[in-house]
């Protein structure tokens, strides 16, 4: 694979990172400052595919990253639920399902998203309030009214267990960009195309080995993809759980 084609499949995943991600929507995302931020535990979210060579080489990235680059932004709300919904310092309040936005607004100052769980109870939830008329779509994203309460927020699924409800002002999250990351263990990857990391959100990194084809591809690469995140941090006022 020529150095060209690996930084155009880099150039398109961070592309398609940064249509899909919902950080800037659901909280305050800033990069990371070595000065500030030296101290702070951070987190990988990565995934590893297999892509054909062919692809690559051609200029077809969309093809790859449409498919794969969504799973990752996925698990970003899962990372930020999982973080937040778990800590002894953030609140739970008791809602009504019908009202949750309200019963949030007794712990967050702004609540401007609701994550709900990709489960039964929450699906039921999502459910009634479509059933409502209180979702509206707006291409891939959803938004939920209550004009009873004159209450509204964003609306998130997630593959987590917890409800949460944030105000985007009142929690932080430092991303680290490719140059901050350090090099992934455990996988042989090609260090020469590593540099083209630097300044991008999203780091790519291509595996030295390449794969026998099949009667459609001649040949496979693996790709590790990967972003870097901070634990939350949370102003009071800044987040809840809810239950119902």
């Amino acid at each position: 694979m020529e150095r060209d084609d690996a930084e155009g499949f880099v150039i398109d995943f961070n592309r398609t990172y940064n249509e899909k991600t919902a950080l800037p929507q659901i909280c305050e995302r800033r990069f990371y400052d070595g000065d500030k931020d030296g101290e702070r535990e951070f987190f990988q979210i990565g995934r590893r595919t297999t892509v054909p060579k062919s692809l690559v080489e051609e200029g077809r990235y969309r093809y790859v990253s449409d498919a794969v680059v969504g799973a990752l932004c996925e698990g970003e709300k899962t990372f930020l639920v999982e973080r937040i919904g778990t800590r002894d310092d953030v609140p739970t309040a008791e809602a009504d399902v019908l009202h949750p936005v309200e019963a949030a607004s007794k712990h967050v100052d702004n609540p401007t998203s609701l994550l709900v769980p990709c489960n039964e109870d929450g699906d039921e939830a999502v459910a009634r309030w479509e059933n409502a008329g209180r979702v509206r779509r707006f291409g891939d994203g959803a938004y939920l009214v209550d004009e009873e309460e004159n209450a509204d927020c964003w609306l998130h699924r997630h593959d987590g267990d917890e409800v949460v409800a944030l105000d985007a002002e009142g929690v932080v999250v430092v991303q680290k960009k490719g140059e901050n990351v350090g090099t992934p263990t455990g996988f042989g990857y090609v260090e020469e195309y590593v540099d083209l990391n630097e300044g991008v959100a999203l780091a790519v990194y291509f595996s030295e080995k390449e794969y026998e084809g099949d009667e459609v591809y001649e040949g496979f690469l693996e790709v590790l993809y990967r972003v870097v995140l901070s634990e939350p941090i949370v102003d009071d006022g800044g987040a809840c759980r809810l239950q119902w």
